[in-house]
């Protein structure tokens, strides 16, 4: 994960905490932070079933409306070195993120294998989840140890994870493919959830609720009953 430790915990401090009384519409309960991480690398699907093509919307602000791009490019690119046997690891440093990429990927993969482009998605979502997940574990042990010497105040922390891949559909339609999705307490406990447990929130009345300001400092707004 290129946002790594340093950017999830600069995020977390940023996201308003719940006080018991109303605030700006929405009414905070008992002083705990809220989240949902997402984690998910992308891919799209065209209309014959050609895995990576995308066209872009029609009349979109984008430069590339209208036009066929792929998705995601990177894991394309990757893709494309592969079966030219030209796959390279070397560190760039005019361009990190896909050098962190290349070097992740290509160790869960056997010499010589020529994986298609949704193996290599779902590598990278594998290797994703699994990233984030380590750095949330070590944000909570150093919270803890800093909370023990009387360093920081206790944090009262939950969020909700979800890990899958968002796939671009034909006719610019939106899919999420759904690996896993949980809810972590603040006490500490982890708990499955299910699609059934979900229900449909206005979304768009909440936010409307939050003034613009909040939301470039905002990772993400949960309101409190989303989750059964």
């Amino acid at each position: 994960a290129s946002l790594g430790k340093t950017g999830l915990v600069g995020g977390a401090v940023h996201a308003p905490i719940d006080a018991p009384g109303w605030y700006r519409g929405i009414y905070c309960r008992n002083g705990i932070e809220r989240y949902i991480i997402l984690a998910a690398p992308h891919i799209a699907i065209s209309e014959t079933g050609e895995v990576g093509v995308y066209v872009g919307k029609v009349g979109s602000r984008k430069s590339n409306a209208g036009k066929v791009s792929r998705s995601c490019s990177a894991l394309s690119l990757m893709q494309e070195e592969l079966q030219n046997g030209s796959l390279c690891v070397a560190t760039n440093e005019m361009d990190m993120e896909l050098t962190f990429l290349k070097q992740q990927l290509s160790e869960t993969f056997k010499y010589g294998q020529m994986p298609t482009l949704d193996e290599l998605t779902k590598a990278a979502q594998a290797v994703i989840q699994t990233q984030v997940e380590e750095i949330l574990a070590e944000i909570a042990e150093t919270d803890a140890a800093a909370q023990a010497d009387g360093r920081q105040h206790q944090r009262r922390q939950e969020y909700v994870f979800i890990s899958g891949v968002q796939i671009h559909g034909p006719e610019h339609a939106g899919f999420f493919w759904l690996k896993d999705m949980y809810m972590k307490r603040v006490d500490g406990d982890r708990e499955s959830i299910t699609l059934g447990q979900l229900q449909t929130v206005p979304v768009d009345d909440m936010l409307q609720q939050v003034y613009q300001a909040d939301l470039a400092k905002v990772m993400f707004v949960v309101q409190q009953g989303d989750i059964k």
